[in-house]
């Protein structure tokens, strides 16, 4: 009776050990399924908006201080599931210092890449053509990518221009490619400088292969300067360096305002005085002959093209019809009647 009874006990407690697992075994799975999908939507959709922040991760940033200016931006909402992530993923001491682009709804695992790669968001900035190198250090400067001092001192330091350029000139005015360029904040301004004389190489090697001037590569750079300076409405560049290649060839001089300008540096006050004139500066071309000692601007790909390709025509002069146009003439009196009509009766106006 005895066995009888414990037999008896054993089979009921396995039944109830059976059921008990037949009822905790679907509550454990439910739980667990519940659990991978908090974790997923903590670590991996743990946002709060649909936006877009730049936030910048200074160097020598801990990963604990990274994961604070995440959960301070409302980028994350648990610091502790970014560190936990970030050990996880191999990355907790390969993040890089640097200014990010991060989406509010960008997982946890994809920030800590961006932030491992270096993925650094980069700043747009555009150098307009015919700019000078103060001008266009002052460009840069105001975009926050370089002091216009240290750019200046680099770009007019002929031991630097001759490393870059390879050339024994003084300045690299000229070689500074307008375009639009995209830096890191944290860009040093040698490397701005590197990557706009490399844009002119590159640019300037195309379109010297047909080069059918007799001028050398830094007059040509010199005469596009000029071009550029001078242009007022695209179409007119191959005429504008007609002139200036015609006059080269009958020994006559460039009379280019905008060189004259150049020369007087900081003197200039927005007119040119005809004490300006009669002052022999390098670049006051009413006063030398030839081209002026070096460029006076940084040409854009247009005026390279046009100095390397002027219009088969005739034209000695031109004068400015005060609309941006210019009327061309092949004689000295065409152009006294020209500066007649469009400048001296302006004036009277």
């Amino acid at each position: 009776m005895r066995l009888f009874t414990g037999m008896t006990l054993l089979l009921l407690q396995k039944r109830m050990k059976n059921r008990l697992l037949l009822y905790t075994l679907p509550v454990l799975v439910l739980f667990l399924i519940i659990f991978a999908i908090s974790f997923y939507y903590l670590v991996f959709l743990d946002s709060y908006s649909n936006e877009t922040k730049i936030v910048e991760i200074p160097k020598g940033s801990t990963l604990r201080k990274i994961g604070g200016i995440l959960k301070d931006n409302k980028l994350i909402r648990n610091k502790t599931l970014f560190l936990v992530s970030a050990y996880l993923n191999g990355k907790s001491n390969s993040l890089k210092a640097g200014e990010y682009e991060i989406h509010s709804g960008s997982s946890l695992e994809s920030i800590i890449k961006k932030f491992a790669n270096g993925d650094v968001y980069l700043r747009q900035v555009t150098i307009p053509e015919g700019k000078s190198i103060k001008e266009t250090a002052e460009i840069f400067e105001k975009n926050g990518f370089a002091e216009k001092e240290e750019f200046y001192k680099l770009s007019t330091d002929p031991a630097y221009v001759r490393e870059l350029t390879g050339k024994n000139i003084a300045t690299l005015e000229g070689y500074l490619f307008p375009d639009t360029y995209s830096f890191p904040k944290s860009v040093e301004t040698k490397d701005v400088i590197i990557a706009m004389v490399d844009n002119f190489k590159r640019v300037y090697e195309n379109l010297s292969n047909r080069n059918n001037t007799k001028l050398s590569d830094h007059e040509v750079v010199i005469l596009a300067s000029m071009i550029e300076k001078e242009t007022g409405v695209d179409y007119e560049r191959e005429d504008i360096s007609a002139v200036f290649h015609n006059r080269l060839k009958k020994g006559m001089r460039m009379e280019c305002d905008p060189t004259v300008i150049y020369g007087m540096g900081d003197k200039y006050k927005g007119n040119i005085r005809k004490k300006d004139l009669l002052t022999k500066t390098p670049y006051n071309t009413y006063q030398i002959f030839g081209l002026p000692a070096g460029p006076i601007a940084n040409p854009g790909k247009e005026a390279l093209h046009a100095a390397l390709n002027p219009s088969d025509v005739n034209y000695l002069y031109f004068v400015s019809k005060g609309d941006g146009s210019h009327y061309f003439s092949t004689n000295y009196r065409s152009h006294v009647n020209a500066v007649n009509k469009y400048i001296r009766n302006r004036k009277k106006n």
